[in-house]
């Protein structure tokens, strides 16, 4: 009988009384893999030759797998798996295989960038008024939000209700902060300012300068993989998008307001990952 007419939650047609999904169908769309394919090359090997001990047999095998971790592979471009874990988990840490320079040769156009110049624009020397709960005033967000939407997508966005605080405006919030983990915003005296390093950026390399610094503390320290994007994802949470603990005795934060939570980063870069694959979600700003 042909597998493809056997459902998956029928019976099997070998007669061992289990599910097809749980007996002949696994072998049959059993595929091979990096650690098949490793037996397989050891077996070829210890056909033709004998091991004297445990330790040749683990040094043969490091070999092996040393051999194939490095071997340039076409699902990745070219790039070996050492490379491509290097370039999904350490991409600041490697510049063997990528490079991010601290000053870009073009002034960057990312629509991240139109919300950061709005913002340094109204800070100025004197700095932006903040909020009594230290959000960025409403009047601020909806002009921000009119020039970064445009009057047509402005008008849809804001049908079923107006923008009334920072966290209505996801993007604006999001780079607010991220500005800050970066360094390059604080909030003293009840105002948002500029900082010194941010001035100096901008004065001498504008936003080429001032966009890496941006996209570093939005990857490895902002937490946006808890939901940001959604227009109540800091509601239940004050200050939810903080700074990574990982470097830290505790990867967890606990407060009256505020549950304990674990650190996110493994799901910050999965979230990394896709976001860079498929250009949308939180990095389809950068």
């Amino acid at each position: 009988m042909s597998s493809a007419k056997v459902g998956r939650n029928e019976p099997c047609p070998c007669g061992s009384g289990k599910k097809y999904k749980k007996c002949c169908l696994q072998g049959n769309d059993a595929a091979p893999n990096d650690a098949t394919d490793l037996l397989d090359a050891l077996d070829r090997i210890a056909a033709d030759r004998e091991f004297g001990s445990l330790e040749e047999l683990q040094d043969v095998t490091d070999r092996l797998v040393e051999e194939q971790n490095n071997a340039p592979l076409e699902d990745f471009q070219g790039l070996s798996p050492w490379q491509m874990m290097r370039l999904l988990h350490f991409p600041f840490e490697s510049p063997e295989v990528i490079d991010f320079p601290e000053v870009l040769a073009v002034e960057p156009s990312a629509p991240i960038m139109v919300l950061f110049n709005l913002l340094a624009e109204a800070a100025g020397e004197d700095g932006l008024k903040a909020t009594a709960k230290g959000n960025l005033p409403r009047a601020f967000c909806r002009e921000a939000a009119l020039i970064y939407w445009g009057e047509e997508k402005y008008a849809l966005k804001t049908q079923y209700g107006a923008i009334n605080k920072e966290a209505d405006f996801p993007d604006l919030h999001a780079m607010r902060l991220t500005a800050e983990c970066a360094g390059l915003l604080t909030r003293r005296s009840g105002r948002f300012r500029l900082t010194g390093v941010c001035k100096r950026l901008l004065k001498r390399s504008g936003g080429a300068g001032v966009y890496p610094r941006l996209l570093r503390a939005y990857v490895r320290k902002f937490n946006w993989a808890s939901g940001i994007g959604s227009r109540s994802w800091t509601s239940s949470r004050r200050r939810s998008a903080t700074l990574c603990t990982c470097s830290r005795a505790s990867a967890r934060r606990r407060g009256p307001t505020v549950s304990t939570r674990t650190c996110s980063c493994r799901r910050s870069r999965t979230w990394f990952r896709r976001s860079m694959a498929v250009g949308t979600g939180p990095m389809s700003n950068w």
